[in-house]
């Protein structure tokens, strides 16, 4: 509410500065511009003084990140995609986590295989939708069949277009299956669903008792979605 009322105050002097350019003469609305939006600037900078700073609010791939920090992973392997690309920027806003830049999903899965043995921690790697998640399949076997403790993180379509056959770009229907004989556990992230909570639990279920890959879906469209929308913990759709 605090954000949504700072905005609107910035708005609304945005929308001032528009109305008084109308009005000005044509042979002098050049220099009216300029020097309304010199007023302008000064104007929302103080309301931003005012208000202690405009403060962004945190989303569901904020979430994400955070719950790794909190964990204690400082590396991610993986591969910018249009897909994932709202968690490569809440990871860009992250200093503590190294993103470790790679040329193709099955090698992003065998550094993160290869991180996690080297080191006796978790490794994480993110893919993206569709074709993306499906070149990982044989790293992620070989985690399993190794006892590696892998986090697998891609995206899916939208929530409300699972399933539906839309032929969205890159849809893969039942997408997580590619992972049901191969992985400890498949968390899909839906509407409601705490994200934060779930990612902790997919980490906390990789490294207990025998180790091994698990599989956190995020669709495309949650990963914006401001954290305080979530559900509560524990509602998280694993499947073993």
């Amino acid at each position: 509410v605090r954000y949504n009322t700072e905005f609107h105050r910035v708005v609304s002097l945005g929308s001032n500065v528009f109305a008084q350019c109308l009005q000005a003469k044509p042979h002098s609305s050049r220099q009216s511009f300029e020097i309304l939006n010199s007023q302008s600037i000064i104007e929302v900078q103080a309301v931003i003084q005012e208000e202690g700073g405009l403060r962004e609010m945190a989303t569901g791939a904020d979430g994400i990140v955070t719950a790794l920090k909190e964990e204690g992973v400082d590396t991610l392997f993986g591969i910018p995609s249009i897909h994932n690309i709202r968690l490569y920027e809440a990871l860009r806003k992250e200093p503590a986590i190294r993103h470790i830049l790679c040329r193709q999903e099955a090698t992003a899965t065998n550094m993160a295989d290869g991180y996690a043995r080297a080191g006796n921690r978790l490794g994480v790697v993110a893919a993206s939708t569709g074709p993306g998640t499906g070149y990982v399949v044989p790293a992620i076997q070989e985690a399993w069949g190794s006892c590696s403790p892998v986090l697998l993180i891609t995206t899916n379509v939208h929530a409300p277009k699972i399933g539906k056959g839309l032929g969205v770009l890159h849809e893969l229907e039942d997408q997580d299956r590619l992972f049901q004989n191969i992985t400890k556990a498949r968390f899909k992230v839906r509407q409601g669903d705490n994200i934060h909570a779930m990612t902790r639990e997919a980490i906390r279920v990789a490294l207990s008792d025998r180790p091994g890959p698990v599989y956190l879906e995020v669709p495309t469209d949650l990963l914006v979605v401001p954290a305080s929308d979530a559900g509560g913990p524990g509602s998280e759709d694993a499947q073993g």
